[in-house]
């Protein structure tokens, strides 16, 4: 049901216009990227993070 609603916030956001992007992570609950820092999962999340915020908050 999350997952779901978090498509359809996402696709309704792009409709508007909004740069958005959407980010699904196998096995990887909404905060668990912190726990486990050296995981692979954490790291792509730490790099795709990165960019974005190069990106818009230069």
């Amino acid at each position: 049901m999350f997952l779901s609603n978090t498509v359809r916030t996402h696709r309704k956001l792009r409709t508007a216009g909004v740069e958005a992007d959407l980010n699904v992570y196998e096995s990887l609950s909404h905060g668990e990227y912190l726990v486990v820092i050296d995981s692979p999962e954490s790291q792509q999340v730490f790099a795709e993070l990165g960019a974005f915020l190069l990106k818009y908050l230069k």
